[in-house]
């Protein structure tokens, strides 16, 4: 048994349900609002000119547990964050 302050209540701990640990993962997609199937593009630091080939971290809002690793969220050299960086067409389809 153990005391929940936030809800004013005890709550039996071998009751509730465990999560997995990490992130979802996107196995549907369906609408158009959804970001998880972007395409790679170029990306531009604004603070020190580095450019990269990826896609700049943003939150999905049909699927805002997913996260992909390998989307950057920091410029790798300089360490800006991702909202001073800009992306670019590659021009692939």
């Amino acid at each position: 048994m153990v005391y929940n302050a936030h809800c004013r209540q005890i709550m039996d701990i071998t009751k509730t349900i465990t999560m997995g640990r990490g992130r979802g993962v996107c196995n549907n997609v369906i609408s158009k609002d959804c970001v998880c199937t972007r395409p790679y593009s170029h990306i531009l630091c604004n603070v020190c000119g580095f450019i990269m080939e990826g896609r700049i971290r943003k939150t999905c809002p049909i699927h805002p547990l997913t996260l992909f690793l390998m989307d950057i969220s920091q410029c790798p050299q300089c360490k800006a964050h991702s909202f001073m960086m800009q992306e670019f067409s590659n021009g692939t389809k």
